[in-house]
């Protein structure tokens, strides 16, 4: 469901709302214990992020793409990102 709603959200252009859902789609990914897949929602949020350009949003992305990064026991670019 919440990738159906990334798709809408995509294709309405609410880019702000769409780093949001990605990052709970991040989270729901890193309960199913699925690390692959917080990196790649949190990766496709950093992007969009940077697409709108708001800082606060960049900052919660690059927060995302931390935690996928630690999950993944990748603690440089954990440090990096956060």
């Amino acid at each position: 469901m919440l990738d159906d709603l990334a798709e809408i959200l995509y294709q309405q252009g609410e880019r702000t709302r769409l780093v949001h859902a990605l990052g709970d789609r991040v989270f729901l990914a890193y309960h199913l214990g699925d690390g692959p897949g917080m990196l790649r929602f949190a990766e496709r949020a950093l992007e969009e992020a940077r697409a709108v350009g708001d800082p606060a949003l960049e900052a919660f992305a690059l927060r995302q793409v931390g935690m996928g990064h630690e999950f993944a026991c990748h603690y440089q670019a954990a440090v990096r990102a956060y």
